[in-house]
């Protein structure tokens, strides 16, 4: 390990493999996933349908916030999204019950009218206030929605760093925020080595097929977890074994970086993966060169592999 780029904290299976596992936590129906057997294999969803963007040379996603490159994987809490969620649904409830309304008035109206014209402007003036509220009051909210940053931050907040794992460290790091104010409360980093990380098969609805969660339970305190959710999107079991086995690669600084598309731009500014590319020879444009039938052969080649080895 190179101690000028990586810290002293950054993970390596080689060194800590001596160490004694620490008891698991019991989680009904998950199983403790075993340290240090790389497949150098890659999940679907660092493969599917990524050929198209291959050609931007600024693939590395690093817009401050998300970030998926050679130093840390990112993801990103979107400040008071709960808030956002409520106005979009909430004002389209009340702009259809707004319009329903009106138009309910309007044949009751009619229909009052062929026996007393008093009573059907009794009942507009009675029910047109209301439901002309309801679609003034959801028209509001869905513009509110649609308002554009600053503005927009003032009501909802704004989006801010969730998550990272951190290969140059090897920390984990977890931002937590007020669920009213989305207001940041604190931040909290760990060392990758203190999760014990399980499999959580998860059944859809149709028998026919089945779905995984992975899930990181820090050690000492199960408040402590995040998952696989936001991170990865898994078609089965083996394809979340395949994303347990990315990580462990990503986060371990001993090995090169994972033979990833969205990562080959920035392989040559992590020396392990610079000196290991090196040594092998590896075309540095290996991805981004490939013709998309090329792409649609390794992505299934690949696919064969892992249910290969995990099925």
């Amino acid at each position: 390990m190179q101690q000028d780029y990586y810290a002293l904290s950054a993970y390596e299976y080689q060194y800590w493999k001596t160490t004694p596992m620490p008891e698991p936590h019991y989680l009904k129906g998950s199983f403790v996933l075993v340290f240090g057997e790389y497949e150098q294999v890659l999940p679907s969803s660092y493969l599917k349908g990524l050929h198209a963007s291959l050609k931007d040379e600024a693939i590395v996603e690093d817009d401050g916030l998300f970030q998926f490159n050679h130093q840390c994987i990112r993801t990103v809490t979107g400040g008071r999204a709960w808030l956002g969620i409520l106005c979009q649904f909430g004002g389209m409830l009340m702009a259809i019950g707004g319009i329903v309304f009106i138009i309910g008035n309007l044949l009751i109206s009619m229909f009052l009218a062929f026996h007393s014209v008093s009573k059907a402007i009794d009942s507009i003036f009675v029910l047109m206030p209301l439901s002309l509220s309801l679609l003034f009051g959801g028209v509001l909210l869905l513009l509110l929605v649609r308002l554009p940053p600053p503005y927009s931050d003032y009501i909802f907040g704004k989006a801010g760093p969730s998550l990272e794992l951190n290969r140059q460290t090897g920390m984990i790091t977890f931002w937590l925020y007020g669920w009213l104010t989305g207001r940041l409360k604190s931040k909290q980093s760990y060392n990758f080595m203190e999760f014990i990380p399980y499999l959580q098969p998860l059944v859809s609805p149709t028998p026919t097929s089945a779905g995984c969660n992975i899930i990181f339970v820090h050690k000492d305190d199960m408040s402590l977890q995040f998952s696989s959710v936001g991170l990865a999107n898994f078609s089965s079991i083996a394809d979340g074994l395949a994303w347990w086995d990315f990580i462990q690669c990503y986060m371990d600084v001993a090995q090169p970086l994972p033979n990833s598309p969205t990562l080959e731009v920035c392989r040559h500014l992590d020396p392990t993966s610079a000196k290991y590319d090196l040594a092998i020879g590896r075309d540095p444009r290996y991805w981004r060169d490939m013709s998309e039938q090329e792409y649609q052969w390794a992505e299934q080649a690949m696919a064969e592999k892992i249910n290969r080895i995990y099925c």
